[in-house]
């Protein structure tokens, strides 16, 4: 494919714009209902997660201003990594002297859309603690998730999923976020920029999708007795979290980098 084509097709595409929305979207949401709810929650609530927390705007603020530093950090980082690809590439769209860059195209592919409907809707019990709300309350899906019984475990006397913040919520929000922006990497003109994306990517998806396994698995599933011992805490056991970096690594690479190398030569000088 010519440096042209290349840069007509990048500038068709919106997925990445679309994401930037999206991201700031879920991080607004989270760091308003934690500064809400930590203000006006039940103390006993709070008792579940923390004995030293009491509803106060303080607590609200401090919740808000953790998940403004992660959330917000990661979308800040995804705004700054494709805008400034859109700007290196439209100066140099601009010195090769042609137009017509329309905009218009969101693709995100069947399978990307399909796990991410799968990830929100395993997130529900998180959605509605975050406005704090158990899902248990709510018809239907009490009959799917765990939310205010008590596990039959020693030392478990709270309910299995705590109304307010969880961090299953934010492996769900980053790890859906990261899919959606597969199909965006391909299209990523400056190479120093690609490689960096490709390398944060990797350890996203597989660090972000460990932390809302191991919250959904230890909350729905070792709190029904299905399995016997707790997963550990995400980012707590590197020989968990590090192959699964450089696996997902590669599988972006092959099968959704490579792919399109021919792309990439038109680059070479």
């Amino acid at each position: 494919m010519q440096e042209k084509s290349f840069l007509r097709r990048k500038f068709e595409e919106n997925t990445d714009l679309v994401v930037i929305l999206i991201a700031w979207a879920l991080v607004m949401f989270t760091v308003i209902s934690n500064f809400v709810f930590y203000q006006i929650a039940d103390p006993a609530d709070l008792f579940f997660i923390s004995k030293n927390w009491t509803p106060s705007a303080q607590l609200g603020l401090e919740k808000a201003v953790e998940s403004l530093k992660y959330l917000g950090g990661v979308a800040i980082t995804i705004t700054a990594v494709f805008l400034l690809d859109r700007l290196i590439a439209s100066r140099k769209a601009e010195n090769l002297k042609f137009i017509e860059l329309k905009n218009g195209n969101l693709r995100f592919g069947r399978k990307i859309n399909l796990t991410i409907l799968i990830v929100l809707f395993l997130s529900l019990p998180w959605f509605f603690a975050q406005l704090g709300i158990y899902i248990g309350d709510i018809p239907v899906l009490s009959s799917v998730f765990f939310s205010k019984q008590i596990p039959d475990l020693e030392g478990q006397r709270f309910p299995t999923v705590h109304l307010g913040h969880h961090h299953g919520w934010d492996g769900a929000v980053i790890f859906s976020l990261m899919l959606l922006l597969i199909p965006s990497i391909k299209w990523i003109y400056d190479k120093r920029i690609k490689v960096l994306a490709l390398a944060g990517l990797s350890v996203m998806i597989s660090f972000s999708f460990y932390q809302f396994a191991e919250d959904f698995i230890n909350e729905q599933v070792l709190k029904r007795l299905l399995i016997q011992n707790f997963l550990p805490g995400p980012g707590s056991d590197l020989q968990i979290t590090l192959p699964l970096s450089i696996l997902t690594g590669a599988f972006i690479y092959f099968l959704l980098w490579k792919q399109n190398n021919d792309d990439d030569k038109a680059f070479d000088e």
